[in-house]
């Protein structure tokens, strides 16, 4: 629409003489440009609405309107907060925190073949033909077992089950780096992403104003069609930027 305004300025401008053949030329190839852009942005909806519609089971040529979601307030979260909040969310942290409560159990319970070991059993019982001439008997017996020598397969295996330990609480200790390292990607894109929309909205305001003073002085004749049309192309790319960071 713009393209479409400004070519008409400068049609009127060639009539009454203030503007040059050429200069009409220059607006229409950049009207044909813009037109070209619209009409692969319209594609370019069209393909992306029928794979939403495709994602979300509804019929592919339902028709979607696509609007500017404009951006609420972003607070970047505190690193202490974010990193707490993927350890404790993260099923991959807490996979790794069972392994190692695990390992220790295995640990602890290879240890338990040095211990003295000790045992008691008791056992009661009634014999006899009828239920008032029965003779009763009973028995304890106590085991105790000290494990002077296994042939060292029970030092072999808690050296086994302390290295499994080891390993499981390295592993956890680099899962955990891992997630802090994310978070860290994580905030430093968020800062960016809401610095860089603050500044595509201040580039917005700044390049439509340039345009309007721009058109102003065209209609004076005071300013050329080069100047027209790096307006234009600076608010394109003004808008391209704000559109990214949303």
């Amino acid at each position: 629409a713009a393209a479409r305004e400004d070519l008409a300025r400068v049609e009127h401008s060639r009539d009454v003489g203030m503007a040059s053949e050429a200069d009409v030329l220059s607006l229409r190839v950049h009207l044909a440009q813009m037109q070209e852009r619209e009409i692969r942005a319209t594609s370019g909806v069209a393909v992306a609405s029928a794979q939403l519609n495709r994602l979300m089971g509804a019929p592919l040529d339902r028709p979607l309107a696509p609007v500017d979601p404009g951006t609420a307030p972003v607070t970047v979260p505190a690193a202490e907060d974010a990193v707490r909040a993927a350890v404790e969310n993260r099923p991959a942290f807490e996979r790794a925190a069972l392994q190692v409560s695990l390992a220790d159990t295995a640990r602890s319970a290879a240890k338990q073949a040095f211990l003295p070991q000790a045992s008691l059993q008791g056992m009661y019982e009634l014999n006899g033909h009828s239920f008032g001439s029965r003779a009763s008997s009973w028995m304890i017996a106590g085991q105790i077992r000290i494990n002077l020598f296994a042939g060292f397969g029970d030092a072999a295996r808690l050296r086994a089950a302390t290295e499994a330990a080891s390993r499981a609480r390295a592993e956890r200790q680099s899962i955990e780096s891992g997630l802090k390292l994310e978070v860290q990607n994580a905030r430093a894109q968020l800062e960016a992403a809401v610095a860089r929309e603050a500044v595509g909205r201040s580039a917005v305001l700044q390049a439509r104003e340039s345009q309007r003073i721009i058109r102003d002085r065209l209609q004076a004749g005071l300013a050329g069609v080069s100047d027209v049309l790096r307006a234009a192309n600076a608010l394109l790319d003004a808008e391209l930027l704000r559109t990214a960071s949303i």
